[in-house]
């Protein structure tokens, strides 16, 4: 019976722990987001993204080596310490400058662990994530399939993400997570009217910044630059 009860008073403290860890998050990326302000004019993120990130458990995402970080507002390396996964509060801002609804279809592209996905799936209708796939088969692809069984609302596959997924389009939103010095014109056509794309872009100066593009009826494009980033580039891909 005591054997019982210290059992459930460790389970309940350490879920305990876990909102705990997870409201720190929210607050740092609060934080952030005021102070990236006075730069970007964007001093807030949605209270539906904060609500999303606040129920998805970054633990599970980031492997045991890292999770004593996991709501911390850092990146983390990533296959080999070549890559990573953004800190939470750009995760954060690059789904809020997505506009993501309950009836919106998207697609995610970009090396990750599925963390993205599984936000974007408590905001969005149908979340689509295409997983660019190094030379050197990582370790983490098991993990990353796995993770999004959880979530049934997200259907992914490995591929390169410049062809975007025609048969599963038009989108209503798609995120590229990683570098690009250019918008894939590939992506746009698979927007529909008022679709967004949210890309972090190279610049010939060396800066990269994270842009939206929003597409009007007709093909049109209007731009908007935010954030500063320091982002690796995206991973070649297979073509599919």
């Amino acid at each position: 019976m005591i054997s019982a009860l210290l059992l459930l008073l460790f389970i309940t403290g350490d879920q305990s722990y876990q909102i705990l860890e997870r409201r720190f998050m929210i607050g740092e990326i609060q934080m952030t987001a005021l102070v990236t302000g006075l730069h970007t004019g964007l001093f807030k993120v949605d209270e539906s993204v904060l609500n999303a990130m606040s129920r998805v458990p970054r633990d599970e995402f980031v492997g045991d080596r890292y999770m004593s970080y996991a709501y911390k507002n850092v990146a983390l390396p990533l296959a080999g310490e070549k890559h990573v996964i953004p800190e939470p509060f750009l995760t954060a801002m690059m789904i809020h400058l997505m506009g993501v609804t309950e009836h919106d279809r998207v697609l995610e592209i970009g090396h990750g662990t599925g963390y993205e996905a599984a936000v974007l799936s408590k905001l969005a209708n149908k979340v689509y994530s295409i997983r660019q796939e190094d030379p050197v088969k990582i370790h983490l692809k098991t993990s990353y399939e796995d993770q999004l069984v959880d979530y049934e609302n997200v259907q992914a596959k490995d591929g390169n993400g410049l062809y975007g997924w025609k048969e599963k389009g038009p989108f209503d939103a798609i995120l590229v997570k990683q570098s690009l010095p250019e918008p894939p014109q590939t992506l746009i056509k698979q927007l529909k009217p008022y679709g967004r794309l949210v890309i972090p872009i190279d610049f010939e100066n060396g800066e990269q910044r994270v842009m939206v593009y929003l597409k009007l009826p007709g093909g049109k494009l209007e731009e908007r630059q935010t954030l500063y980033v320091k982002i690796t580039p995206l991973l070649k891909g297979e073509e599919i």
